[in-house]
């Protein structure tokens, strides 16, 4: 939800710039007023108004602890769940490793409470699911997070590097149709006459793209993704170990690896919006 408000308001702060541009083009007067002036004012405001929003309210800081939230606390369940990491079977007492999850889990909740959670972390946390898998055989504990976490992501990331380098090149292209565009409309008007001004236009549609192309990273999240995925596919391709100590340890490794990718993006969205 927050990151579908933030990238609204960023549509609407480049759209609302970009109809002012294609409707000063026009001039059509109506009741001693000029109609597409006035409508291009209002494409400023609607501009104006978004972007003071998201000055203001800086609701990608709200997205981002979101992200951050959900993915340390799918960490958590599934060292937890699969006894790995610090929830490692016969590292205490069960009682007192169940009491460390649910505090850790509220530890997280508690930095985070800006996410708007709507339950407080408690035993009401761990599920019978949760209870029957992390007291299940080390064979059913081994498959269940290789199929419901490592091949899951493994895919999830080489999917979404795919997607986000097919819209990299989506609107890369477009980039440079609308900057041929003007190019070829200052030279038709330049040399030909060419009356219609299209030149600023041009500029606010690139402007735009390559503004819209930044708030949405597809370059940076195509080349990261992809080497997750490689970095996971090479985990899955380790040997099972057969000891729960050992692995306690693949587990807590192979979370690591997960964690490391939305460090470095929460890092990078964080300097972006300092910048």
């Amino acid at each position: 939800m927050a990151q579908r408000h933030v990238l609204t308001a960023v549509m609407l702060s480049l759209g609302g710039v970009v109809v002012a541009a294609a409707l000063g083009l026009f001039d059509v007067e109506a009741a001693g007023a000029d109609l597409p002036a006035l409508v291009a004012s209002l494409g400023f405001l609607l501009s104006l108004l978004a972007s003071s929003w998201l000055l203001w309210r800086r609701p990608e800081r709200e997205w981002y602890d979101a992200r951050a939230s959900a993915e340390s606390i799918k960490t958590l369940t599934w060292q937890f769940v699969v006894g790995g990491g610090e929830f490692a079977l016969g590292s205490g007492a069960e009682s007192e490793v169940r009491s460390r999850f649910v505090t850790r889990l509220r530890e997280l909740l508690e930095d985070l409470g800006g996410v708007g959670t709507s339950e407080a972390a408690g035993e009401s946390q761990i599920t019978e699911a949760m209870s029957t898998l992390r007291g299940a055989p080390l064979g059913t504990r081994q498959a269940a997070y290789r199929r419901g976490r490592i091949e899951d992501q493994r895919d999830w990331y080489a999917r979404k590097a795919r997607w986000n380098e097919k819209r990299r090149k989506v609107w890369a292209g477009l980039t440079v149709a609308v900057q041929a565009g003007g190019l070829l409309a200052g030279l038709a008007r330049a040399f030909f006459g060419l009356e219609i001004d299209l030149l600023g236009l041009a500029a606010a549609l690139a402007a735009a793209i390559t503004a819209w192309s930044r708030t949405k990273d597809y370059a940076e999240l195509a080349e990261a993704y992809s080497v997750t995925a490689q970095e996971i596919s090479l985990l899955g391709a380790e040997p099972v170990p057969g000891e729960e100590d050992d692995w306690a340890g693949f587990v807590e490794r192979a979370e690591r690896a997960f964690s490391r990718e939305h460090t470095l993006w929460r890092a990078r969205k964080g300097q972006r919006d300092v910048g």
